[in-house]
């Protein structure tokens, strides 16, 4: 996923507030909540198995622990953010640094996987190439989550406020016709709703609803 060196800055800037900064955009804090509630209302059953894409500092796993989930996985490129998602975890949760353009390493069938976060999804080259990876170890019965922003709501302002406050990651070009940014040498793209259920139906998923929030898409999708 992206830029291993490039992430690991994104990281180091966090320092102990983690991986967020919805200090930076009132917006982004109405939309951390938002995402939150949609993945303890719609992951109910703790017996069931959960792989969390890109699960940086381990919230969304963290969420679960605390409803009683056994059960977790979490994959993220960052060793910086690994480390504070198994000092939040202890041994709670499988946890590996990787990078999903290698594919994903499992044998095992997950009843529910994540993809949440602004960057899993919309940093990719190939995002299709991505879930048919998931699909791969998805149970017949899964559900992926998808969380990311709507392309239909980025504007330079709000990059100036989210990306250039940071002061670390330079955001080195706004491509406002192709809904595109470079930060620190990663091209992320914002999705519009169209662009996104094409992602998903390329890859041979269903899509089981599909919402839009405050700044983006909660998403819900079978095999």
């Amino acid at each position: 996923m992206g830029n291993a060196k490039v992430w690991e800055k994104v990281a180091s800037i966090s320092n102990d507030r983690g991986e967020y900064w919805p200090e930076l955009d009132s917006r982004v804090a109405t939309w951390n909540r938002e995402e939150e509630n949609f993945i303890k209302s719609s992951l109910r059953d703790a017996r069931k198995r959960v792989l969390d894409l890109g699960c940086g500092d381990g919230r969304a796993l963290m969420w679960l622990k605390e409803k009683g989930f056994r059960e977790l996985y979490g994959l993220d490129i960052s060793k910086t953010c690994i480390r504070r998602a198994k000092e939040k975890l202890g041994d709670s949760a499988d946890l590996r640094v990787w990078d999903f353009k290698t594919g994903l390493p499992y044998e095992m069938k997950f009843d529910y996987v994540l993809l949440t976060g602004n960057t899993v999804i919309n940093d990719l080259e190939k995002p299709a190439k991505l879930l048919e990876d998931v699909k791969g170890v998805m149970k017949d019965n899964g559900l992926l989550f998808i969380t990311c922003w709507n392309g239909e709501f980025l504007t330079k302002k709000f990059v100036n406020s989210y990306y250039g406050k940071l002061g670390v990651v330079k955001v080195r070009e706004v491509d406002m016709d192709n809904r595109t940014i470079d930060v620190g040498g990663i091209k992320v793209k914002w999705l519009v709703e169209k662009e996104l259920r094409k992602i998903i139906e390329d890859a041979g998923l269903e899509i089981v609803s599909l919402k839009k929030a405050s700044l983006g898409f909660l998403c819900a999708v079978s095999r």
